[in-house]
């Protein structure tokens, strides 16, 4: 962490905690559970995966998408 005490100060800013319970609101919304997520054409793979696992993915949201 490059600026801790930035860091530990903004932790206390409310538009940062608005904005940051927004987002994990949304996400929330579209089922996101964990991290990293990615996601499609209504299709989306969680979690560390493999890079083959990764490029199958996005080679069939391809041409779906198509």
């Amino acid at each position: 962490m490059p600026d801790i005490a930035k860091f530990t100060k903004d932790m206390d800013r409310e538009d940062l905690k608005q904005a940051v319970n927004e987002s994990t609101a949304k996400a929330q919304q579209y089922g996101v559970s964990s991290v990293p997520m990615f996601a499609s054409n209504g299709q989306a793979i969680a979690g560390a995966q493999p890079i083959e696992e990764f490029r199958k993915f996005l080679k069939q949201a391809s041409a779906e998408a198509q």
